[in-house]
């Protein structure tokens, strides 16, 4: 077989009603059949190109020994060439421009500036309480899990093959246990506040838990308050409430309900056809996790999985849907056993049961799209549960795809840094080697000595005695030079590699490293968009308002619930500027600013206030974000403080004359509003007060002045029509 056959029909594109209910055996096998299709597709030459490409950025090949130098043992016997103990070393040049590009994705995703804008005049407070609630989930709900995704998703984009990451962005509900308690005395407020039970429905409920002719209907009652509840366990908490004793049963909790984000490798996390050319189009989508035994029993209560279901999953420990894949894996591993520590297959699954997710689009009997997702097991008959529609109101398959270029219009065909770099990394590592042998001949070279001198072991060391029969007899052997074409074509080879990924190198246009890098960050930032964006679109949909009020603070709700509010009520814009890492840079821009720019600006078209939030976000985003505050805020606070100010005045306290840090127009503006509008407010003060106030007015104006010199002595005149 091939992998261009295909071994069966695709999977189903519409479904029967409105596509709830019962998975038909036939679709589920259709389902299954698309899996093993996409495992043979890429074990089609994908695979190989993936280990390929591993082998060339972990340094891996047969024969190697720990001390990167080749041994006659490590080699099965095989004479090592040139010599004994000559070089086999590992040279990174792949890992290290994966590890770099990793660094400058990261640092892009930490330190990015968002900014949210409503679509609508309605919706101008929603792009900021949008940002607080943003900012809360990266740093205080994801916190370090959020650097570790999106560091394993960049390493997934540059450095694997095919070259790409996929972010999973999801609610996640994670189930806990607490126990509860109930008396006769406790139930009846409970049967209100959570049924809302009127008195007369109470007296009947604790009638019938009295009742013991209608234990059966009580035990359906109290698993019907409690669905997790065990019909052993209602019957115990029966009997201690007859005779009036506290029962205590655990209850099921979410722990965890919160958007999440996971990054995901391709052919090990996630799986789609090969003819894909744009991930929310795909006929399907496979997403499988590998799940400890508690983690599949606990889905009966939080995932709402079938006994039978789980029970079937249990009997299949470390069975896979992808058998080539884990074949590959298996042969490479068995490669390297004796030379190289690697973890295989067998171990990785070892404890582990593998579950697939289906996420498929299809329509229905109306002729409406949905998505549809079915949950499964390769070798269980059964789902774990009916069929369901994906709930997400945004409308989308819950992945995005970040890949590392787009060469074709399949999403397969992208080619990470190991791929690209395999032969400069090759020809550097012969080079490196050639040089270190080189060194190793040269410092002790071979010895000539006549043929007809008895064989004896000649000890070379610091202070040590060779006997010499005759002059001459017993000298180094002298071997030619190392060439130094060598060294020449290795400067060469490291150019042509920093040309081709925008590097530093003094030999490559500086304007490359720039290109480069920006092209490569506004890159995943686009595709990093999209997936915050569908974060907080399931915020919209699933937090409450109470949960928000406590984020945002304040208890109008931020935005309505609807599918179409949800779908189109803010845009995200995400920009960060690869030149931010460098400070000399900043230096110099801002330089430029303050003595170029800001001075030519006489119609005051620069907004000053986001120049200066743009240079400090710059310099250091956490600063800036705790220390930085909106125009409108600023002027409040320091209208408040003039005000507050005025009322110290009129008590008789002065207070302080800073020289600086304030806004002192502002501030001379508030004090004369005070006293144009309240003049009884200046009339009644003593004496000392009005001296006070008078003395207050005189430094502010001055420093007003002040201001206003510094801006003449810029330009040589105050304007003539100024008032």
């Amino acid at each position: 077989m091939t992998g261009y056959d295909h071994l069966g029909p695709d999977v189903p594109q519409e479904v029967k009603g409105d596509g709830l209910g019962p998975e038909s055996e036939e679709d589920l096998v259709l389902f299954k059949q698309e899996l093993q299709q996409i495992d043979q597709d890429a074990a089609w030459g994908t695979y190989e190109r993936r280990w390929d490409g591993n082998d060339t950025r972990f340094c891996r090949w047969s024969g190697q020994a720990a001390d990167g130098r080749k041994h006659r043992e490590e080699m099965d016997g095989i004479e090592p060439f040139p010599f004994e103990g000559a070089s086999d070393s590992r040279y990174r040049l792949a890992d290290m421009i994966v590890n770099e590009n990793v660094m400058i994705l990261t640092a892009a995703a930490t330190r990015v500036v968002p900014h949210f804008k409503g679509m609508e005049i309605s919706d101008e407070g929603l792009g900021r309480k949008m940002e607080i609630l943003f900012r809360w989930l990266i740093r205080n709900q994801m916190g370090s899990q959020y650097i570790t995704e999106v560091m394993r998703l960049a390493q997934y984009q540059q450095g694997d093959t095919p070259a790409a990451g996929l972010l999973y962005v999801y609610w996640k509900q994670e189930s806990a246990l607490e126990i509860k308690s109930i008396s006769m005395e406790t139930l009846p407020a409970l049967l209100e506040e959570t049924f809302q039970a009127s008195p007369e429905d109470i007296a009947s409920i604790l009638g019938m838990i009295n009742d013991p002719l209608r234990e059966d209907e009580a035990v359906v009652f109290l698993q019907a308050m409690v669905p997790t509840m065990k019909r052993k366990r209602a019957k115990k908490v029966i009997k201690a409430l007859r005779k009036n004793e506290e029962a205590e049963f655990p209850v099921p909790y979410y722990r965890v309900n919160l958007p999440c984000i996971r990054a995901l490798r391709l052919f090990d996390d996630i799986h789609f056809p090969s003819n894909t050319i744009d991930l929310q189009r795909s006929r399907v989508v496979f997403y499988n996790e590998w799940l400890t035994e508690a983690e599949v029993r606990e889905r009966e209560v939080s995932m709402g999985w079938s006994a039978e279901f789980i029970k079937g999953v249990l009997e299949h420990e470390g069975e896979t849907a992808f058998p080539l894949s884990f074949q590959w894996r298996e042969a490479i591993a068995g490669d390297y056993a004796d030379t190289v520590t690697i973890r295989t297959p067998s171990e990785e699954r070892r404890g582990l049961y593998q579950v697939i997710h289906a996420f498929n689009k299809a329509v229905n009997e109306d002729g409406v799209m949905g998505i549809f997702v079915r949950t499964f097991h390769m070798s269980v008959e059964e789902p774990a549960k009916e069929r369901e529609i994906l709930d997400y109101a945004h409308g989308k398959y819950p992945f995005v795809y970040f890949p590392r270029e787009v060469i074709t219009s399949r999403l397969w065909d992208s080619r990470g840094v190991p791929e690209l770099t395999m032969t400069q990394q090759t020809s550097l590592k012969l080079k490196h080697d050639s040089f270190d042998d080189y060194t190793q001949l040269a410092t002790v070279p071979p010895i000539k000595v006549p043929a007809n001198r008895p064989r004896e072991r000649l000890v070379i060391g610091p202070l040590k005695q060779v006997k010499e029969n005759r002059r001459g007899d017993v000298e180094y052997m002298k071997g030619p030079d190392y060439p130094k074409g060598a060294i020449e074509q290795q400067k060469e080879v490291r150019r042509q590699v920093d040309e081709y990924f925008g590097r530093y190198n003094p030999e490559v246009d500086p304007q490359l490293w720039t290109l480069h890098k920006q092209h490569m960050v506004d890159m995943f930032l686009s595709f990093y968009k999209d997936a915050m964006v569908m974060m907080l679109q399931l915020c919209q949909q699933f937090m409450s308002d109470e949960q928000v009020e406590r984020v945002i603070g304040t208890s109008t709700p931020y935005t309505a619930r609807s599918r179409q509010e949800i779908q189109g009520q803010f845009d995200l814009e995400l920009t960060f500027d690869v030149r931010d890492m460098d400070m000399e840079y900043l230096k110099t821009l801002a330089s430029m600013l303050h003595e170029m720019v800001l001075p030519m600006d006489t119609q005051s078209t620069v907004m000053r206030d986001k120049l200066v939030s743009r240079m400090f976000y710059a310099i250091s985003p956490n600063l800036a974000e705790e220390t930085l505050q909106p125009v409108e805020a600023a002027n409040m606070k320091e209208a408040e403080s003039e005000q507050s100010n005025f009322a110290k005045i009129y008590a008789g306290v002065e207070p302080p004359m800073l020289p600086e840090g304030q806004n002192y127009g502002l501030r001379l503006q508030v004090l004369q509003d005070i006293i144009d509008k309240n003049p009884e407010s200046v009339n009644s003060m003593n004496e000392a007060s009005r001296s006070i106030l008078e003395a207050r007015i005189k430094h502010l104006q001055f420093m007003v002045t002040q201001q206003e010199n510094a801006e003449i002595g810029r330009v040589g005149a105050k304007p003539a029509l100024e008032e």
